[in-house]
């Protein structure tokens, strides 16, 4: 079956400033669609001729869908995918057992990510004076997204402790000690036969 893929016109451009890895891949759904557009006519012939060919309905609101958690998530969460839709964004499942080629692809990439960020985080802790920089222990991966670009969008579980190894502690309203853990989010770019991290930052809360 044919598929739809990237297309349309740029008419208004969204306020979110791009990242490396939303320039290659994310910023190419930044930019808003013709039938996003309040006066888009969805009962035309043309649109209808399309829906037909591509065996579907409610077409648009399935691609309205799509983009809003694209650009939420920017591109780390993309839980739906219009049967239709060509996407370059491919959840995938972790399990050892069923792929353990890709399953240690990505825990080298997100393993690769966290010692690359540790390195960044001491460097400007020394840099900077900082007398408690933070570091952070690999935990696990929460949710892995491939894309067509070769990109890994990692969503990494994290231990946080102060760059002289001590466990941060965090007391809660009743006093219970627990410690800290972050979730990560990292691009690694993987070409043939190597790894190369490229971008990371705090998942914020939702």
């Amino acid at each position: 079956m044919e598929k739809l893929g990237v297309g349309g016109q740029n008419q208004e451009t969204m306020d979110l400033e791009p990242t490396r890895h939303e320039m290659l891949i994310i910023g190419t759904f930044m930019d808003k669609f013709y039938f996003e557009e309040d006066d888009f006519d969805g009962d035309s012939e043309q649109w209808r001729s399309l829906e037909k060919a591509l065996h579907c309905t409610n077409m648009r609101q399935q691609l309205i869908t799509f983009l809003h958690q694209v650009r939420e998530s920017k591109g780390y969460e993309v839980e739906y995918t219009p049967a239709f839709f060509d996407s370059p964004f491919m959840r995938m499942k972790l399990c050892e057992k069923e792929n353990k080629f890709f399953y240690d692809d990505v825990m080298k990439a997100a393993k690769l990510a966290i010692s690359e960020i540790n390195t960044e985080t001491l460097v400007i802790s020394i840099i900077k004076q900082i007398a408690n920089g933070k570091c952070y222990e690999f935990i696990g991966v929460e949710k892995v997204v491939w894309t067509l670009k070769r990109l890994f969008l990692l969503t990494i579980c994290a231990k946080e402790f102060n760059i002289n190894g001590e466990d941060i502690i965090m007391l809660d309203a009743d006093a219970d000690a627990d410690l800290v853990f972050k979730t990560i989010r990292a691009v690694v770019f993987k070409p043939p036969n190597t790894f190369q991290f490229i971008e990371w930052s705090f998942k914020q809360s939702q």
